[in-house]
């Protein structure tokens, strides 16, 4: 299988991440009896945290006393646009029904990571996987949320700023039952 240049940069960054995070319990682990763990490159998004698409990208920061504290890292398998709008919409569900908080660093205790999924089903009909995976922070598999939908070409050609609002709310909920089954 052919390798990008985007593929291989983002590994090297992943490589120096990792040697820049003296502060981590152990560094990400890869667990082959378990569901593969796509921890990635974290991204320094301090300034968007829990804004939707379209909200300006800076406000106060809140106290994380006594609120579950998540990192969301990139979706995968979108462009680097569409992963925005998706990451976006999700924040601001989880943060604004469901009271978690986004942080970057050592105070995050969750990581949940997106995979989607397009394939062609008919000329017209799509097929469109979403999987979020959540770890604790020192790299164990809690658990998945899974999402499938048919979606028609139209509605995809539409665009991602809508479809990953829907997305986002659906997903809010089954990743907040999960994350609060482990915070206790």
């Amino acid at each position: 299988m052919p390798f990008s240049l985007k593929g291989t940069l983002f590994g090297i960054g992943l490589l120096i991440f990792i040697a820049s995070c003296g502060d981590l319990p152990r560094p990400f682990s890869y667990d082959k009896n378990k569901e593969s763990n796509p921890l990635l490159v974290l991204q320094d998004t301090k300034k968007s945290q829990q804004e939707p698409v379209g909200e300006p990208e800076s406000r106060p920061s809140k106290s994380l006393e006594g609120k579950i504290v998540y990192y969301l890292i990139e979706v995968s398998g979108l462009s680097d646009e569409n992963s925005r709008f998706l990451s976006k919409n999700l924040k601001y569900f989880l943060n604004n029904k469901y009271n978690l908080v986004n942080s970057f660093g050592d105070k995050a205790k969750f990581i949940i990571s997106g995979q989607v999924e397009v394939r062609d089903l008919q000329p017209d009909k799509k097929e469109l996987t979403v999987r979020w995976d959540v770890f604790k922070r020192g790299g164990e598999f809690l658990g998945k949320v899974s999402q499938k939908n048919q979606i028609t070409r139209e509605q995809l050609d539409a665009g991602w700023a809508h479809l990953s609002f829907l997305i986002s709310e659906g997903a809010a909920s089954g990743i907040n039952n999960l994350v609060q089954n482990f915070a206790r």
